[in-house]
This record gives C-alpha cells, sequence and structure tokens, in this order.
C-alpha cells in the first residue's frame, strides 16, 4: 500500500506557508494552516463554513477560540482548539472576503457557486504546493493531518493521546500513521546513553 507522508521538516512548512501567502491565496493558505493544525479529515475540513470558526459581532468579525464539529467518518464530536497559526490563517481569509456570511464555505469552489471544492482538488493542491517548493516523499491531503500529528509527537505529545485523537485502536498504528521511522527509533537508543 503507498501511504503519504508527514511533512517532517519545519522550513518545508514555512515555505509552503510564505508560498501562498506570497501569490494571495487566501483560501489556499487557509487550507494548508487549518490542516496542519487541527487535524481534521479532508472531507471534514472543506465542509467548513465561516460560522464554525468565526463570530460575528457589532465591530465586525471575531475568530473563535475553538472549532466545534461531528467528524463525518465516525460521527463523534470533537472540540478543537484554534491555536495561533489558525487564527492568524482564519484572519488572514476574513480581509479577504469583508462581505462574507456566517453559512459561507471557507474554501469555496470557483466552478461551482457557494459550494466548497472536492477532496480530489484539495489533493491536486497539495500537489501543487508541494511542487513548488520542492517537497518530496508522497505527499497529498492527508498529509496535512498526519503532518499535525508528527509534529505533536515530536513535541511531546504521548502517543496513547494521538492514539485517542485520531481515533485508532491500537498505538502500533499511531506510530505508522504519523510516520515514526525505524531511523528515529534507533535514534532513541543513541540518544539514551546512561
Amino acid at each position: 500500500m503507498n501511504y503519504v507522508e508527514p511533512i517532517r521538516n519545519l522550513k518545508s512548512i514555512k515555505a509552503l506557508k510564505a508560498y501562498l501567502k506570497a501569490n494571495k491565496r487566501p483560501r489556499d493558505y487557509l487550507l494548508f494552516a487549518l490542516g496542519i493544525n487541527i487535524a481534521l479529515r479532508i472531507g471534514d475540513l472543506l465542509k467548513l463554513k465561516l460560522g464554525s470558526v468565526a463570530e460575528k459581532t457589532a465591530d465586525g468579525w471575531r475568530v473563535r477560540d475553538e472549532l466545534r464539529t461531528i467528524e463525518g467518518k465516525t460521527s463523534k464530536r470533537r472540540i478543537m482548539q484554534l491555536n495561533d497559526s489558525a487564527q492568524e490563517a482564519i484572519g488572514y481569509w476574513l480581509e479577504a472576503h469583508p462581505d462574507a456570511e456566517d453559512g459561507d464555505y471557507l474554501f469555496t469552489s470557483q466552478k461551482k457557486l457557494n459550494k466548497p471544492i472536492t477532496s480530489g482538488q484539495a489533493w491536486r493542491l497539495v500537489k501543487e504546493w508541494a511542487s513548488v517548493v520542492g517537497l518530496e516523499g508522497n505527499i497529498g491531503t492527508h498529509s496535512l493531518r498526519k503532518t499535525f500529528g508528527y509534529w505533536a509527537f515530536q513535541n511531546g505529545t504521548r502517543t496513547e493521546v494521538l492514539q485517542e485523537l485520531f481515533g485508532h485502536s491500537r498505538p502500533e498504528i499511531t506510530r505508522r500513521y504519523i510516520g515514526i521511522s525505524e531511523r528515529e527509533i534507533q535514534d532513541v537508543y543513541r540518544s539514551v546513553n546512561l
């Protein structure tokens, strides 16, 4: 089976964000930023509407601190904190869409009025971005979700917590999912030198 990989290089993540901002692509920037920061499956991500991430106030839009959703695959309720990167990306999107309404999709198709892009279109976008910044490996839309898990693990999140977050039945599934390689396992043996 041919699995997509997480993005394991922070420079590549920064390069992707810089490319999308420099080319004034707020929809795509938001797709990438939310994808790697909240770990939703692409189908659930594409269905998000403005009202799920921001609320209208007398002074304009206020970005929410959290996102509440029901996963399509599992029907589980999820509450995800919107970190600074996610909130910044939502703000950037809002700047480009000052007349947006609560019910507007965040990732609107240019071909179908008031419909989100398809998962196939999102996959093509991710492949394009990866190519432009020279990102190697098998990268696709699921790489966004896996990237979240990989970096959460690198920052000290226990496998069991990630297992619960992703809904995996066993820790070894989570380790494989986030791309923990044999080299990284061997590095642990070299680094613990008591």
